[in-house]
């Protein structure tokens, strides 16, 4: 009888570790399961955050730590400039509410949105934002899953399902409509640059250079735009639905195929170092400069080469003394690197050649902000001397 009851008691024991196991399985299968995923993340916030304040600015209920109120109204600000945006890239929407909780980050990161700058729910509406991010960042994270946000919407009112676009449209419509608001200098997110065709961009494999591959979505997406207007997003999409394919859809409103139009993203440094070579060896700078210019013009707004291009530019314009185009140069530069303190006092010497005073000393004040506390004396006696001639020119 002891024997037979322990062997019960072991038979017991297996089963209920096997339910134990078959329930576990079936929850995360469960929570793949993107609706059911995103409903249990929008009740984990609400339970994590119970105590947050909340505020309605139209559709959107904001929710917020007290402590981060002025961050959160900060932002909230921001949305009627995305609402305008939207407008222009995809029309009147009829747009649902939404929840957008700003996270403040404690000592432990919060379950949901962990490290993350920001995620969207499309099943449930919600926006998570990492409030312990830098301000331009914070921008930029908000307006990314605004955008995500905008284009679920003109999907679900045009009756095209998500996935029937690529994740690198996703992605590169959202960071381009984030750029807009918040220009991050894109190199500081670079470490490789592998070029792959868009089939191939897995916009999710951490071991392939994931920014990378954001930059290069976005890229796409501005050159789209400047080629062909802010309709190509909703041509793409309705083409997409008509054709049941991206690619096809793709080739028809762009006339080209998609298969090789990511070789616009490739690096050309063999076009680069010819260009400054014919510099360096007094080339003439005029062919030199229209070659540039061409160059620049057909690779579109954005591309890998740009600041070497922009650089050597520079250094003709310099040579011409065309003050503003070197100076428009140096600031389209900067949507890839930020400035030394040197780099902003060449340009406020620039402005003042041209005798754009203002220009001149916010300029100059940039400079003195970079170099404060790391030996800054030249720059702000820079300051002072632009000061000094913009009196007198009163």
């Amino acid at each position: 009888m002891r024997s037979r009851g322990k062997k019960d008691k072991k038979s017991s024991l297996i089963l209920n570790v096997v339910i134990l196991v078959g329930v576990f399985v079936l929850v995360s299968s469960l929570l793949r399961w993107a609706p059911i995923s995103q409903l249990s993340s929008k009740m984990m916030l609400h339970v994590f955050h119970y105590d947050y304040s909340s505020s309605t600015i139209g559709n959107v209920e904001l929710r917020f730590d007290e402590s981060q109120k002025e961050v959160a109204f900060s932002l909230a600000d921001q949305i009627p400039d995305y609402d305008q945006l939207s407008k222009e890239w995809f029309g009147d929407l009829s747009i649902p509410e939404l929840e957008v909780f700003v996270i403040k980050q404690g000592e432990l990161p919060d379950p949901i949105v962990r490290n993350a700058n920001g995620l969207f729910f499309p099943f449930t509406n919600v926006i998570a934002i990492n409030s312990s991010l830098p301000e331009e960042e914070r921008v930029h994270a908000l307006a990314h899953e605004f955008a995500h946000f905008y284009l679920q919407s003109y999907l679900e009112q045009q009756n095209v399902k998500e996935t029937d676009l690529p994740d690198w449209f996703h992605e590169g419509v959202a960071e381009a409509f984030a750029h807009r608001f918040a220009p991050l200098p894109f190199y500081e997110a670079i470490h490789m640059w592998k070029v792959v065709p868009y089939s191939e961009m897995d916009m999710k494999d951490q071991a392939f250079g994931t920014s990378e591959r954001y930059i290069m979505a976005h890229f796409t997406v501005e050159k789209l735009l400047a080629n062909h207007g802010t309709e190509v997003l909703r041509y793409l999409i309705n083409g997409t639905k008509v054709r049941d394919s991206f690619s096809k859809s793709f080739t028809v409103v762009t006339d080209e195929k998609l298969s090789s139009y990511h070789t616009f993203l490739e690096r050309n440094e063999e076009f680069t170092n010819n260009m400054s070579e014919k510099l360096v060896s007094g080339g003439k700078d005029n062919e030199v400069k229209q070659e540039l210019l061409k160059y620049d013009n057909e690779q579109g707004p954005y591309y890998y080469d740009a600041p070497s291009v922009y650089r050597l530019l520079q250094s003709i314009y310099k040579q011409e003394q065309n003050w503003d185009g070197a100076i428009s140069l140096f600031l389209k530069e900067r949507q890839y690197l930020r400035a030394t303190p040197f780099e902003w006092k060449e340009a406020s010497e620039f402005a003042l050649q041209m005798e754009d005073h203002d220009r001149a000393k916010k300029y100059a004040r940039k400079a003195v902000v970079l170099a404060e506390g790391s030996g800054g004396k030249e720059f702000e006696e820079w300051l002072v001397e632009v000061e000094s001639r913009s009196k007198d020119k009163e």
